[in-house]
């Protein structure tokens, strides 16, 4: 019996959560990205979990660290971007 393979999952520290800030408002306007990198046939294979503090942000991390691979960026229930293998 085949059953369905959990996708591997790793919390990614981004650039901006590296950033020490004085002001708490700041981490209030960090909001969390989903980056789901997909296999064969849409299928999920790793899920890396990220915050920022807006969608470009999201992208422009998203397309330096995933090369020759699709993925989806996820912001709660909204897809912010698609890219596909080159």
């Amino acid at each position: 019996m085949l059953t369905a393979r959990e996708p591997s999952r790793r919390v990614v520290l981004s650039d901006w959560e590296s950033m020490r800030t004085i002001h708490s408002a700041w981490d209030d306007a960090m909001d969390f990205y989903r980056l789901y990198v997909l296999g064969i046939d849409d299928q999920i294979i790793e899920l890396i979990e990220l915050r920022f503090p807006d969608d470009q942000a999201a992208v422009d991390y998203a397309k330096r660290r995933v090369h020759g691979r699709r993925f989806e960026l996820w912001r709660r229930d909204r897809r912010i971007a698609m890219f596909s293998a080159k």
